[in-house]
């Protein structure tokens, strides 16, 4: 019950009459309240329950005010992103751990009233749609499936192809593999508990990376390691101000040295989406031979 006392009715109420009227020219003002409500997320980011009154306030103001120019405007520090980051993040594995409470044995269970998932099954047709070639008989991993894997979810109903799902968190892959028997989807998804810089890729030509998924450089050099040539790679990153609730991923010049750059998907703007999706592909050796200068 303690927790409670970090709501700032305050700050909710200035925050519910000032995005609907603020604009791009109001830098300061929402700068401050960008300020104000990190000084909040610092105090509540280990009480989901205070968590849920403000993430809809952080939605709004990132789906409302995303646009060219205005992350710079704001000047936001990696300090208060990675303030909002872990508060978001937080508040998402607090909703997944919810909803896997309720895969019961014997208890219906029905992934439309998870809250994200319409989010996600959107996000899941824009990636399936970067993928080239034929989808049947695919090998599929899906690397950070977290307690509720619904992305893998979403490509076994899409592709028709069984996914595996790889996550290091113990509680994880136990939450996940009872949600996954209560669908009676367990000949069709499998959870293995490892770390994606680790995990055997070298079966897999389809590999998808979730946003939370880290440290990303060290999966990326797992996947150029080990992975089958021409092996199709969807990183999942953030652009604008949706930033404030993922990190992105840094496709910087040492990494398009292993894969080519393929194309890519990007959520901008007023729609509730969050997550954009970059497609890469494995270079095979001999490619990277005839790169070099």
């Amino acid at each position: 019950m303690k927790a409670i006392s970090y709501l700032n009715p305050d700050l909710l109420e200035m925050t519910h009459q000032v995005l609907p009227v603020a604009s791009v020219t109001d830098g300061a003002y929402l700068k401050g309240l960008m300020e104000s409500l990190a000084a909040t997320l610092r105090q509540c980011r280990h009480h989901p329950e205070v968590l849920r009154h403000y993430v809809p306030l952080i939605e709004t103001l990132v789906f409302g005010f995303d646009g060219s120019g205005v992350l710079e405007a704001l000047d936001v520090s990696q300090a208060r992103f990675a303030e909002f980051n872990d508060a978001y993040c937080a508040w998402e594995t607090a909703l997944e751990l919810d909803f896997t409470r309720s895969a019961r044995p014997g208890a219906q269970l029905d992934m439309s009233s998870y809250a994200l998932n319409l989010r996600f099954e959107r996000l899941l047709r824009r990636e399936v749609s970067l993928l080239t070639g034929p989808l049947q008989d695919r090998r599929v991993l899906f690397i950070g499936s977290g307690p509720v894997p619904i992305s893998a979810i979403w490509l076994n109903r899409l592709m028709g192809v069984k996914v595996d799902c790889v996550d290091a968190n113990p509680s994880a892959i136990e939450a996940s593999r009872k949600l996954i028997a209560a669908l009676g989807l367990s000949d069709q998804i499998w959870m293995f508990q490892s770390t994606g810089e680790s995990f055997d890729v070298s079966p897999y030509d389809i590999i998808l990376i979730a946003l939370l998924a880290k440290p990303k450089n060290l999966i990326l050099q797992n996947i150029h390691l080990a992975a089958p040539d021409d092996c199709q790679v969807i990183c999942r990153t953030s652009h604008g101000l949706r930033q404030l609730l993922y990190e992105p991923t840094r496709f910087d010049a040492d990494l398009l040295q292993h894969f080519t750059f393929e194309d890519e998907r990007v959520v901008v703007g007023s729609c509730d989406d969050t997550i954009s999706s970059a497609l890469l592909r494995k270079l095979a050796w001999s490619e990277k031979r005839r790169a070099r200068p």
